[in-house]
């Protein structure tokens, strides 16, 4: 297991949704998660026409918060 990626509804609002990403710190900086945000972000977007996405990012993750 490389990583894992969802998204879920939120609770303030039907148009948007929340994607949330775990990747395997031994595959950080492989660019899985840029991978997985763009495939969830487009999905959630184009499929079930959601108007937004959340993304909340941990402070202590770094390499998140600069991408």
């Amino acid at each position: 297991l490389l990583g894992v990626g969802l998204y879920h509804f939120i609770s303030y609002s039907d148009n948007g949704c929340q994607v949330v990403i775990w990747v395997r710190t031994s595959e950080a900086g492989k660019k899985i998660g840029a991978y997985l945000l763009k495939k969830l972000t487009l999905f959630a977007i184009y499929e079930k026409k959601f108007r937004f996405v959340e993304l909340l990012i941990d402070q202590s993750n770094l390499v998140a918060r600069l991408n």
